[in-house]
């Protein structure tokens, strides 16, 4: 079986990745701008 996160930048889903998997894969924020 395969599953697959979608969703926004800086929307969680590195998180729910660790909370699920028991894993400790550092996030990262990335900035954005809007014109």
């Amino acid at each position: 079986m395969k599953i697959g996160i979608v969703g926004l930048a800086n929307s969680g889903k590195t998180t729910i990745f660790n909370a699920l998997t028991g894993q400790n894969i550092p996030t990262t924020i990335y900035y954005t701008t809007e014109a």
